[in-house]
């Protein structure tokens, strides 16, 4: 089976929001069609964007945007994704009523940040369900951050981007998903530079996309395709092979970085196709750290190193709930991984033959993703689950490993 990476819905949701700094028709390729981004699609609607989304193609007619006058949030379903446009429509109007959703339950995401950034331009009040905002903040900015958050970031970035004054952001997250926005910003006419944690935005008075856009390859979604052709090769006897995987990119140093020291390898065949390759080693117990940039890829590491049996300690250093998942994999009889706290797993150096089924139970996205692929490769799978979670983030998941069992 020959697998492609769809787009990153990290960065094509924030730069879905862009959209309402921009003037004219713009079109972006390499779409997923993920719910979180059709969510996107039905909130950006409410603001008078005449929008067409077609074989991973979108186009967003911006001609003829206006603020309304209160956000019907029952359109869509919860994403964390929908507090972009707290930053990119704070152009729009002097005050503004946001109400809070959240994707998953991996752990309640904090908005301090967001309270903090927006009280800055001007005022801002929470309730324990609604940001209350007003946007009366005029001149130049330098604002830093208690914290790093990509949110907070993204919506910082927004906010300045189409303004007469200049601004400094520090202590920045600045992933791939920033990166990217700031790059389609500047595709548009936008003045933004980044230098390690600190961003500079020279404010601009129009920003217009003169050609497509293509959204980046998906990177968690790479790390979850190379676990799934290794550990499918390893049951099975049979290849997956991916079609495109960017290795220059940070996510994938970081993750292939932790996969190499440990017997891992990504191998490109003849004609241009990747695969994951194991190769033991004789290693002690290793320990990893899963900041914000790989945070969603942990899950699959955990799987990956569950399986072989390689002794390690792995913890999450984002979210507080993210192990709750992983018992998933010690009712099916993984006993060589043992939760050791709500961040952190261990891993032992032996294997399991006594596996068996159960119900499959929804976590969140990635966690739900990796038992999917857990079931899949030990045999237990089938197709009666709730896909609300998987639905978010990974647009052929289900497809392929239906395709897998009837093959």
């Amino acid at each position: 089976m020959l697998l492609k990476i769809p787009g990153s819905k990290n960065s094509c949701s924030p730069i879905m929001a862009a959209s309402l700094l921009l003037n004219g028709i713009i079109t972006l390729h390499n779409c997923p069609n993920t719910s979180d981004v059709n969510n996107m699609i039905k909130l950006l609607k409410q603001f008078n964007l005449k929008i067409n989304f077609k074989n991973n193609n979108l186009s967003i007619d911006c001609s003829d945007k206006k603020m309304p006058l209160e956000i019907d949030y029952s359109v869509c379903t919860p994403f964390k994704h929908s507090y972009y446009i707290l930053g990119s429509s704070h152009h729009m109007i002097n005050k503004f009523k946001y109400k809070c959703l959240d994707g998953c339950n991996i752990g309640k995401r904090p908005i301090d940040q967001h309270i903090k950034l927006f009280s800055e331009l001007g005022k801002c009040e929470y309730n324990g369900f609604d940001l209350i905002i007003e946007n009366n903040y005029i001149g130049d900015l330098v604002f830093e951050f208690s914290k790093k958050t990509v949110g907070g970031t993204t919506n910082a970035i927004l906010s300045r981007a189409l303004c007469n004054y200049n601004t400094t952001l520090l202590n920045c997250q600045c992933d791939e998903s920033i990166e990217e926005l700031c790059k389609f910003l500047n595709y548009c006419g936008g003045k933004i530079t980044l230098l390690n944690d600190t961003i500079h935005i020279i404010g601009v008075k129009k920003l217009h996309l003169k050609n497509a856009y293509t959204i980046v390859e998906d990177p968690i979604i790479t790390t979850t395709y190379l676990v799934l052709s290794n550990l499918y090769k390893k049951n099975y006897k049979k290849d997956i092979l991916i079609k495109n995987i960017n290795l220059e990119k940070n996510h994938n140093k970081k993750v292939l970085k932790i996969l190499n020291d440990v017997g891992f390898y990504v191998i490109k065949n003849n004609n241009n196709y990747y695969y994951l390759k194991y190769e033991k080693k004789d290693i002690g117990e290793k320990c990893y750290s899963f900041d914000s940039e790989i945070t969603d890829s942990m899950p699959f590491i955990v799987l990956l190193f569950t399986i072989y049996g390689i002794s390690s300690i792995l913890k999450d250093d984002v979210y507080m709930n993210r192990t709750k998942s992983y018992n998933h994999l010690i009712k099916m009889g993984y006993t060589n991984l043992k939760i050791m706290n709500k961040t952190t797993v261990k891993i032992f150096n032996f294997k399991n033959n006594n596996i068996k089924k159960i119900p499959f139970v929804n976590y969140d996205l990635r966690g739900d993703a990796c038992n999917l692929i857990t079931n899949l490769i030990s045999g237990t799978y089938d197709n009666n689950f709730d896909d609300k979670y998987i639905s978010r983030g990974y647009p052929m998941l289900i497809n392929i490993c239906n395709d897998l069992i009837k093959n």
